[in-house]
């Protein structure tokens, strides 16, 4: 007897309850413990979030392979779980296994703070020098960026060049992703043309991070250049790229390049189908091109990975397209970033009883919101007139201390003046620390559609003093007052 169908259609469905319920059945026949099921288990309780289960179940196995020790330590990096990445990396070292590559690169970027998954310490690891002055040199490197020690990083550098000691592979990594923090592309410039001439930038973990440094430095056109001088590139080089594009607004690029990527017969990961959705935000063809990246996410198992599902919640709701976004948040477990695109899409799609429902919904189940929720919900009772409900928004806010942030105050100051309570809407705008120029005209609108015009000019003038300059709207505003 084989659960092997039941298991794939469990992690295609979507829906953790059903992986449960397969759970429970391979106990009540004495299956848990075959190593298929058990570690099929695991990959589906990583893939819906649910680390710990899968823990509880790996540490139960009486065999792991290099795969599933793999997938655990994918699973901590992905969730943030820095601490239980290291013991588990510990772990894994004591087991006698042989790494293979992904291991060498996931061990590799724990040990160097992200910087490393663009292959950061696997060669120093893959040969074994511990010992050597250079490992011991790249480790002080490591924890100088892991402290933000810069300048102490970039001396120890300095000092490694000015005496001749040999440089690796992980030694640029390492300066690359300190030029990257210190928003340095003088520095990035520099350490890339000592790649070149040492011939480093031959090595595919060192493009991948010059690649990186580009992007993430803005320059987009010299990230290019090293993209398409590349002799060989891995997925790491096509997510970096990608995204890259997606963050300078080369939208179409982006796209393309996924394409491509797919014609050259890789497989998109999670950081791939988010970022090309990013991408897809903001084109015309947009409603087109996210179904298109849905499909391509089911047929490489994605959509049940928790980033791509919120990813692709967020791409429809944007599109106004609910129900298929709804189908998604169904299956979704909790995720600010997914409720929050779920309540903008409501509001953006004139529907905002759903949006005020679905707040009530996350308080009632304890979670908390933050300010793009608070937001969303205030803006929401600004346009369905629905001041009671605005109420107990600022009343949150206020215990939660958003009270203090702009975006929630203006959000405040604007409910209040479309409800009519412009005693209200003085009070909130006085408790603006510095409100800026949405603010400022915020008031006088309200005072004018309120019947407050003389107020409007007085707010007008102390916005004069207080240095604001008037936008066109404001003026306008005015005119139409005078009128």
């Amino acid at each position: 007897m084989t659960l092997a169908p039941l298991l794939k259609l469990c992690l295609h469905s979507g829906y953790v309850w059903a992986s449960e319920s397969v759970h429970g059945y391979a106990c009540k026949i004495g299956l848990d413990n075959d190593e298929f099921v058990a570690g099929a288990l695991v990959n589906i309780y990583l893939k819906f979030g649910k680390v710990k289960e899968g823990r509880v179940l790996f540490e139960e196995m009486p065999y792991r392979d290099v795969v599933l020790w793999n997938l655990m330590l994918q699973a901590y990096l992905d969730n943030g779980f820095d601490g239980e990445a290291v013991e588990l990396s510990s772990a894994f070292h004591r087991s006698g296994l042989h790494p293979n590559e992904i291991t060498l690169r996931l061990l590799a970027r724990i040990s160097g703070d992200d910087i490393d998954s663009k292959g950061g310490q696997v060669n120093s690891f893959a040969n074994g020098n511990d010992a050597s002055e250079i490992r011991s040199k790249n480790q002080k490197l490591t924890k100088c960026l892991k402290a933000s020690q810069y300048s102490t990083l970039l001396q120890c550098f300095a000092d490694m060049v000015e005496s001749n000691l040999e440089c690796d592979e992980v030694t640029f990594i390492l300066v690359l992703a300190t030029s990257v923090r210190l928003d340095s592309l003088a520095l990035g410039k520099q350490v890339h043309c000592m790649t070149l001439k040492l011939g480093f930038d031959l090595m595919l973990a060192v493009a991948n991070s010059v690649i990186n440094m580009y992007c993430k430095l803005r320059k987009i056109g010299f990230a290019r250049t090293v993209f398409h001088s590349m002799s060989e590139r891995d997925l790491i080089s096509w997510n970096s790229i990608i995204d890259g594009f997606a963050q300078s607004g080369l939208q179409v690029e982006a796209v393309s390049l996924f394409m491509q990527l797919l014609r050259c017969g890789l497989t998109p990961d999670q950081y791939t189908v988010t970022s090309v959705l990013k991408a897809t935000s903001s084109l015309p063809e947009s409603l087109s091109l996210i179904k298109q990246v849905h499909v391509h996410a089911i047929k490489f198992n994605n959509v049940a990975d928790s980033y791509v599902s919120t990813a692709l919640i967020d791409a429809y709701s944007r599109n106004k397209c609910m129900e298929e976004a709804e189908v998604l948040f169904e299956r979704n477990s909790f995720d600010p970033v997914a409720w929050n695109a779920m309540m903008s899409g409501y509001t953006q799609s004139h529907d905002g009883h759903k949006t005020l429902k679905l707040f009530a919904l996350m308080h009632k189940q304890g979670e908390r919101s933050d300010d793009f929720t608070l937001a969303t919900v205030l803006k929401t009772c600004g346009s369905l007139l629905a001041i009671n409900q605005g109420k107990q928004a600022h009343a949150y806010a206020v215990k939660s201390g958003y009270d203090l942030d702009l975006w929630v105050s203006s959000g405040v100051l604007d409910m209040y003046v479309k409800c009519g309570d412009m005693r209200a809407a003085h009070f909130a705008f006085n408790s603006i620390p510095a409100p800026d120029d949405v603010a400022w005209t915020t008031m006088i609108s309200g005072c004018i559609e309120n019947g407050e015009e003389e107020r409007a000019f007085h707010v007008y003038s102390q916005m004069r003093l207080m240095g604001v300059l008037p936008d066109e709207f404001t003026i306008a505003t005015l005119a139409k007052a005078s009128s």
